[in-house]
């Protein structure tokens, strides 16, 4: 099932490098100690009861496999029985588990819940059906709805769903590659379920009997092996498309994680290319204020310039005020910006939720300043302002400048986003400009070849999907679509 399977998604936790972050699901929290407690009777009565658990009544303890990826194996167990369930996926060839996830009951019967672990973990809600089967609808970003249903001939079905408010809409045709056959007996002491409600069925782990043969003539022997030969030929191939199909299923799901990582990438790149240039421009505009020269930098209205001033009154009866400045910094704090008259500024204010808002910059700067050690002595009072203007012509008319107050300290602060002040100012030598001007060149290419990389990556994708739809069609038996190059087109 590739709804199910996107427990690969469990990986996007190591590609994306998040954390300190709240889980991005809506579901209840797991029982807390569920391995410090023994079970109680009345949770060893509950693992029985399907009016709880439905088809998982029969799961734990048992394994099934799928020809997905070759061998798609699930493996379940109590972790505390009655009350949480392990569900470990493997593949051919793997020793640990490729994911795991939790499954847990609700506080009213016939309500579950399902969990993969991390950070982004995907979550599904759950809810028991009269006939044992269990609709899990997904309750976070990567986690697609489905069923979980026993089949008349035992095999169990993960299918995909649509599902509204616990209710199933539709459900996908099923594929060869949803389907789990049992590798492991039932336990004696569990009825199956694939009849819910009803006595133990075993004819699903009964061998086939067939009916003795009779002699066949001498003339109807070529036939019959023709026929023979025919179906064992079409068994073949439905078994090699139903094959293609799960292989071009899981490329598939590999593409869209690759695109995935690229979007990460080319995120990051551009952040840093952004940072690389606003260090630049500031060390060429700090260098050019500092001799009283005009800085050869092109800047315009939308091109935001700030900085922060601190002060404090003294450090008793008789003592001078002091002030710190940092240098101008290519950013924008998202305040109502000055002048009031650019609308899209306005607007872009109203939506902003990022960290460089008005309170967000003032904290950090306050304890960047703190931290540096500027001012040894508690002041008997301080203030702190921050500034963000339009255009760097603006911000240069209301800017301090240098000498003009003996007692400013000019600060680095090279990013509104740094925790740290990078120390006193000093006029920046050609050297360290053209050392910025590398830095940001070699981030600008960076940033150009993540982009190259995405496109490459959202052309996968495409490219992806169409593939795993041809793959489908054909192990369904629509010929056309397996192409005139068979079932790999």
């Amino acid at each position: 099932m590739k709804q199910r399977f996107y427990y690969i998604g469990g990986i996007l936790l190591v590609l994306l490098g998040i954390s300190g972050c709240a889980p991005l699901h809506s579901i209840p929290a797991p029982p807390a100690a569920l391995t410090e407690a023994s079970p109680t009777e009345q949770d060893i009565a509950d693992a029985s009861n399907r009016h709880i658990w439905g088809l998982f009544v029969d799961l734990p303890g048992t394994s099934r496999v799928s020809p997905r990826m070759k061998g798609t194996e699930i493996k379940w167990r109590w972790v505390r029985k009655g009350q949480a369930i392990e569900e470990a996926w493997h593949i051919q060839g793997s020793k640990d588990p490729l994911n795991t996830s939790l499954i847990w009951r609700g506080d009213e019967p016939g309500t579950l819940y399902s969990r993969t672990p991390g950070l982004l973990s995907m979550a599904w809600r759950g809810r028991v059906q009269n006939d044992g089967s269990v609709l899990f609808q997904g309750a976070s970003p990567m986690a697609a709805s489905f069923q979980m249903a026993m089949a008349a001939d035992g095999a169990l079905e993960l299918r995909g769903a649509s599902i509204n408010d616990g209710v199933l809409v539709s459900l996908s045709e099923v594929q060869p590659t949803d389907r789990y056959v049992a590798t492991t007996v039932t336990p004696a002491d569990k009825p199956s379920v694939a009849s819910a409600g009803s006595s133990t069925n075993t004819a699903a782990l009964q061998p086939v009997q067939h009916p003795p043969s009779t002699p066949t003539s001498e003339f109807a022997k070529p036939a019959q092996q023709a026929q023979e030969k025919s179906t064992a030929s079409r068994n073949e191939q439905q078994a090699t498309a139903a094959e293609l199909a799960a292989k071009a299923n899981d490329e598939d799901l590999l593409a869209h994680l690759n695109l995935a990582t690229a979007r990460l990438a080319l995120g990051r790149a551009k952040v840093a290319s952004d940072r690389a240039q606003s260090l630049l421009k500031s060390k060429i505009v700090m260098a050019a204020r500092m001799k009283d020269q005009k800085p050869n930098v092109a800047s315009k209205d939308g091109d935001f310039w700030s900085f922060c001033i601190y002060g404090v009154r003294g450090y008793g009866s008789g003592q001078a005020a002091q002030y710190a400045v940092t240098n101008l910094i290519n950013q924008r704090i998202y305040d109502a910006p000055y002048p009031a008259s650019s609308r899209q500024a306005q607007a872009e204010f109203e939506a902003y939720q990022g960290p460089n808002t008005p309170y967000q910059v003032n904290e950090r700067f306050a304890n960047a300043v703190k931290q540096s050690g500027l001012f040894s002595r508690t002041p008997d009072g301080h203030a702190l302002e921050c500034f963000t203007y339009v255009s760097l012509q603006i911000a240069l008319h209301h800017y301090p400048k240098p000498g003009e107050d003996p007692r400013m300290t000019y600060l680095v602060w090279n990013s509104l986003e740094d925790e740290e002040l990078a120390g006193r100012l000093k006029v920046p030598t050609q050297a360290e400009i053209d050392k910025a001007k590398r830095n940001a060149e070699e981030a600008t290419r960076a940033h150009l070849a993540a982009q190259e990389s995405m496109r490459q990556a959202e052309k996968r994708a495409a490219l992806s999907v169409e593939a795993a739809k041809r793959a489908q069609a054909c192990a369904a038996g629509e010929a056309k679509a397996c192409g005139a190059r068979g079932v790999r087109n």
